[in-house]
């Protein structure tokens, strides 16, 4: 799964540039499976004009799809910002639903650090199993536990809001397990295949145990990112036998955009009770083991009592309070 790596676009020059960059990509003879984003092909979306934004993204997703179909390619329309999610969404299943489209196979992500995950995961299956009886092609669904949270706590901070993911790590885990256990059984994946990206080696065991049990093998996958953790991920691919790795590419000349989305992953691996980080000291018996494998039996056990509405609410018939604003100093 190749990513072309870069930061949101400001200006049509860069959308359109960016969207021929993806082009040639998805041209390429090597690259089977591309994945793509909303804020690098279409530039300033405005929410408030829905019609419009929807409109302009979903044109540029006809345009990707229309150049990933000449040469077979699979295109998974990535997750990035939460103000993004419902218009991702929208415009996947608006042009998937089009009779050019309906037997295009296509991807798209949800992140599950969002309370949101559940009920857009339980929309997706349903819009896609009606697709499938008009005579629709499968769709992908890349279960994610979030990769943008610094930004999402940011975006928060400058504007007095509730953060929009899970508040904690631990409600996350147990988020990303409550949608694996509702999404892998058999009259859900007729017409969808469920991604499962984690490094966590404890949610790919139970990922992997659910589907074998539940006779769902077929319809679910294993993903990584490629360089995590390298010799994990020969160890699941030669288990499972099937792996596919998320791949961050770049060309030499916008190398700068790299730097920003190494530095997250850094971040991210970093950040106390993360998987990758207590990995170099995991064997069974040892602290990291029993530490992260007790961590996961609490998310498996509180999977179906972590929330699961928006964190984010706005009562509109209160005056608006601003927030961070120091008085201005008066003579």
């Amino acid at each position: 799964n190749v990513n072309l790596l870069g930061e949101a676009v400001l200006g049509e020059r860069e959308a359109r540039r960016r969207l021929q960059q993806t082009i040639e990509l998805l041209a390429d003879p090597n690259v089977d499976y591309v994945s793509v984003k909303i804020s690098g092909i279409a530039p300033q979306i405005q929410h408030w004009a829905w019609d419009d934004s929807l409109e302009r993204i979903s044109d540029r997703l006809r345009t990707v799809l229309r150049a990933a179909a000449d040469r077979g390619t699979f295109v998974n329309l990535d997750m990035e910002e939460y103000h993004d999610l419902e218009l991702t969404m929208a415009a996947f299943r608006r042009v998937l639903d089009e009779d050019e489209f309906l037997r295009t196979e296509a991807g798209i992500v949800l992140q599950a650090y969002l309370p949101d995950a559940f009920d857009a995961l339980r929309a997706l299956i349903g819009w896609a199993n009606e697709r499938h009886q008009r005579g629709g092609a499968d769709v992908k669904v890349r279960l994610v536990k979030g990769a943008n949270l610094a930004m999402e706590r940011v975006d928060a901070a400058m504007h007095g809001w509730e953060q929009a993911p899970y508040p904690t790590k631990a409600d996350t885990d147990a988020g990303f397990k409550r949608c694996l256990d509702w999404a892998l059984r058999p009259d859900r994946v007729t017409a969808v295949r469920i991604g499962v990206g984690s490094h966590n080696l404890f949610d790919v065991a139970w990922a992997a145990l659910l589907a074998d049990r539940r006779g769902v093998s077929d319809r679910v996958g294993i993903e990584m990112l490629e360089g995590m953790a390298p010799a994990q991920s020969r160890v699941i691919r030669d288990e499972l036998r099937s792996l596919l790795l998320y791949t961050p590419v770049v060309d030499p000349d916008d190398f700068d955009v790299a730097i920003a989305y190494l530095f997250r992953r850094l971040e991210e691996n970093a950040a106390a009770g993360n998987f990758l980080r207590a990995l170099g000291d995991l064997e069974p018996g040892s602290g990291a083991f029993v530490d992260q494998a007790a961590a996961f039996r609490r998310a498996v056990e509180r999977r179906w009592t972590v929330p699961a509405t928006p964190r984010r609410t706005v009562d509109r018939s209160r005056p608006a309070e601003p927030f961070g604003l120091a008085p201005f100093a008066t003579e």
